[in-house]
């Protein structure tokens, strides 16, 4: 696999994910595809991206409170075929074939081709046709797109075969994946975080946890904080959840001060840039899931999946309580200056 030099954030949700080469890029190998062949399912799997399309406007526009914007490039794929919405004319080799289609309420350019077991990427680089979802960076930062795989290869793997959810979890995973594409300002944070900590170091999500979780008081910390916050979220009156989130905070700052020091300062900005991204991302996730029917016991049992992702489960109680207690903060983490994770709750817990 190439080399590609932009982040690639991809959600957890139900999956162990490797980060190499992509920065950060994660996926499961399950799968050997038989490729080649008829697309005729891959068109089929309109109507998935199309409901999938229908969610996000309702998730951007009813929980996110953003106006609406035109989809990203989107590079969804099954076993044998590759769907292109939006694909960008100059890099991707027969874009310009694409055929102006109504989904969603949107007129989009659309392209349906097969795949030889590898799907190419905006700009450089390649991803086996595995089962994945990330959104990354292209254009200096200035677009993002999305890729993922359809349901069937879902449906296909191994470890989601007792899942009873797996096509909403398919779906909440893809408005997770949308929402990082609204991200672009922290990838250039990253960007320069990652010279700080320098090349040896290939920075992902879980960078902290694998980082700081052999320290029994630092991984202590963060279990306290994560059941605190999750209190909160599930107070029945505000007074209560403001104690637990205050609680939750102070251990937070405690923990930050006495562990985020000298050579690993650095550490902080890291921890609040990727529950920012995480956090924001498995709220919409959430929030998918709940509009898809589910209650919010199995909604938060299907996102959380065990809880055992740190900035992905921590990040989703922040933005949990930040909902509960801050009203509006939606402006301002979705800002010119995206405001982080503790900056909210520090808001929030005011």
């Amino acid at each position: 696999m190439r080399q590609i030099k932009q982040y690639c954030v991809a959600t957890n949700l139900g999956l162990d994910f490797y980060s190499r080469g992509l920065g950060i890029f994660f996926f499961l190998i399950f799968l050997t595809f038989n490729t080649w062949g008829t697309c005729a399912e891959a068109r089929d799997q309109t109507r998935w991206i199309e409901a999938s399309l229908n969610e996000w406007q309702k998730v951007r526009r009813d929980s996110l409170k953003l106006e609406p914007e035109p989809t990203p490039w989107l590079i969804l794929f099954d076993e044998r075929c590759v769907v292109h919405i939006n694909p960008e004319k100059g890099l991707l080799k027969g874009a310009e074939k694409a055929r102006s289609v109504k989904i969603a309420g949107e007129r989009v350019s659309q392209l349906i081709v097969p795949h030889d077991g590898m799907i190419p990427l905006p700009e450089n680089g390649e991803v086996p046709a595995q089962l994945l979802s990330f959104a990354a960076p292209y254009a200096k930062g200035t677009r993002s797109f999305l890729i993922s795989a359809l349901p069937p290869v879902w449906k296909a793997a191994p470890h989601l075969k007792e899942e009873k959810h797996v096509e909403i979890l398919a779906r909440s995973v893809f408005i997770h994946e949308m929402t990082h594409t609204l991200h672009r300002a922290f990838y250039a944070r990253l960007d320069l975080l990652e010279k700080q900590l320098g090349p040896d170091e290939q920075i992902d999500d879980d960078t902290v946890q694998k980082r700081f979780g052999e320290i029994e008081a630092f991984s202590r910390s963060i279990e306290a904080e994560k059941e605190l916050l999750y209190r909160a979220a599930a107070a029945r009156d505000r007074s209560s959840g403001l104690k637990f989130a205050r609680q939750a905070f102070t251990k937070m700052k405690e923990r930050r001060q006495n562990h985020f020091v000298a050579d690993s300062a650095v550490y902080a900005e890291l921890e609040d840039v990727f529950l920012a991204m995480e956090g924001a991302a498995n709220w919409a996730a959430y929030r998918a899931a709940l509009n898809q029917g589910l209650g919010e016991d199995d909604a938060m049992a299907l996102i959380r999946r065990g809880g055992k992702y740190w900035s992905q489960d921590l990040g989703l109680a922040i933005y949990l309580v930040v909902d509960k207690l801050f009203p509006g903060w939606q402006k301002l983490a979705f800002g010119k200056r995206p405001a982080t994770a503790v900056e909210l709750l520090a808001e929030a817990v005011k």
